[in-house]
C-alpha cells in the first residue's frame, strides 16, 4: 500500500463552491496530513482556476494537469486566489495552494499525486498516480526467446510496423519515425526491441501498411527512407504478411513482453470542409466508406464482417450513418443478415441505386 503522507500533490475538484470546497480540502488535510513532516505540506491545486469548470471534461483536464506536473516536476499556480476560503482551517491543516510555480519535493522516491473528481449525481472518484522510475539503460540484444548469446556477431533484428488510413498519412508517419529514430531524435534513447514492440502492440493497424526490419536505429531509418529491403532477413516473412494486411501474432514474434516507449503520433491529414463546398471522399461508394471507417483488420470479399471487427454494436451505428448518407430508410433486419464483405458491397450498391 501507499502511506497517505507520501502523497505530494492533489489536483482537487475545486469547483469554487462555498460549501463543497471546505469539505474537500478539510478531508484531504486530515487524511493525507496524518504523519506528514511539517516541512513538506500537501500541495493542492485545481486546473479550474486556469481554464474554468469544463463541465464533463473537468476531471480529465485535472488528470492531464497532474500528469504534466509529474512529468515536469513542478506545480503551476492556482489563479485568482486573493482570499482563501475562511471556512478552511488553513492554520491547522498541512495544506498549501501554490500561488506561483512550485517544485515538487525530492524525496528519493517516485513523486505521488492524487486527482479528485465529483459528478453532479454526488459520484466521487479519486485516482492516484506516480512518476515513473528512472529510464533503464537500453536492454541487451534479445532473441524471441530471451537474451542473445554473448559474443553474438550482430544484434538481433526486429520488425517495425507502421500503418495509416491513407498513403499520404503513411508517408508522413514514416518520415516522423525516421526523425524519431535518427541521432538526436527522442527514439534514439530507447532500444530497438522496445520501439518495435510498442509499435506492434500499442497501435491500431490500418489498411495502408509499411514494415521494415533492422537490428539498429540506423538500419530502421534506412528502411523507412529508402527501400525496405525485406529479402534475406530473418523476419522478412512476418513483415511481408503484415504488409499484405494479414493478422500477426505479435506474442509469438517477440516472445517475452517488451517495455512500452513513446512513439510518434498519428499524422492527421487536414482537409477543407467549408459550407457550400461539395466533397465526395468515397467516390459515391458506400461500402468503401463503411469498410474504411469500421473495419479493424485487412479483408477481402470473402471476409466475414464479424472477423474484421464489425459486430452488432458497430452495425447499429452503421445503420444510422447509412440512413443519413443515402437518405434512405435502412431495414435493420435486412442489414443484419449481411455476413461477408462481398454481400455488403452488393447490398450497398442496391441502396445507392435506390437513392438515385
Amino acid at each position: 500500500g501507499l502511506d497517505p503522507a507520501d502523497v505530494d500533490y492533489v489536483e482537487a475538484h475545486g469547483s469554487g463552491s462555498p460549501s463543497l470546497d471546505p469539505l474537500e480540502l478539510t478531508a484531504l488535510g486530515r487524511v493525507l496530513g496524518e504523519g506528514r513532516p511539517a516541512d513538506r505540506p500537501l500541495l493542492v491545486g485545481s486546473v479550474k482556476t486556469n481554464i474554468g469548470h469544463a463541465e464533463a471534461a473537468g476531471g480529465l483536464a485535472g488528470l492531464i494537469k497532474a500528469v504534466l506536473c509529474l512529468e515536469h516536476g513542478q506545480v503551476p499556480a492556482s489563479l485568482h486566489l486573493s482570499k482563501p476560503n475562511p471556512e478552511v482551517a488553513w492554520d491547522e491543516l498541512p495544506l498549501v495552494v501554490p500561488t506561483g510555480l512550485v517544485d515538487l519535493p525530492e524525496t528519493g522516491r517516485p513523486v505521488v499525486a492524487g486527482v479528485s473528481g465529483q459528478g453532479s449525481s454526488a459520484l466521487n472518484a479519486h485516482v492516484v498516480i506516480r512518476s515513473p522510475a528512472p529510464a533503464e539503460a537500453p536492454a541487451a540484444p534479445r532473441t524471441a526467446r530471451g537474451l542473445a548469446p554473448a559474443g553474438a556477431a550482430r544484434p538481433t533484428p526486429y520488425v517495425l510496423v507502421l500503418s495509416a488510413r491513407s498513403d499520404a498519412a503513411l508517408e508522413a508517419l514514416a518520415r516522423s519515425y525516421a526523425d524519431h529514430l535518427s541521432p538526436g531524435g527522442a527514439g534514439a534513447a530507447y532500444s530497438v526491441r522496445d520501439i518495435c514492440y510498442s509499435a506492434a502492440t500499442r497501435r491500431q493497424h490500418h489498411e495502408h501498411r509499411l514494415a521494415v526490419v533492422g537490428a539498429s536505429h540506423e538500419e530502421l531509418v534506412a528502411g523507412l527512407t529508402g527501400s525496405p529491403g525485406l529479402g534475406g532477413r530473418p523476419l522478412s516473412a512476418v513483415a511481408e504478411r503484415y504488409r499484405r494486411g494479414e493478422d500477426v501474432d505479435w506474442e509469438a514474434v517477440f516472445g517475452e513482453p517488451g517495455r512500452f516507449v513513446p512513439l510518434p503520433t498519428y499524422p492527421w491529414q487536414t482537409k477543407r470542409y467549408w459550407p457550400g463546398e461539395e466533397h465526395d471522399d468515397d467516390g459515391g461508394d458506400l461500402a468503401s466508406w463503411v469498410l474504411r471507417e469500421h473495419a479493424r483488420t485487412g479483408f477481402d470479399d470473402a471476409s466475414t464482417l464479424t472477423d474484421i471487427g464489425i459486430d452488432s454494436l458497430a452495425k447499429l451505428r452503421i445503420i444510422v450513418e447509412l440512413s443519413k448518407r443515402s437518405s434512405q430508410e435502412v431495414d435493420p433486419e435486412e442489414f443484419g443478415r449481411l455476413r461477408t464483405v462481398g454481400e455488403l458491397r452488393r447490398w450497398t450498391r442496391d441502396l445507392e441505386a435506390a437513392a438515385r
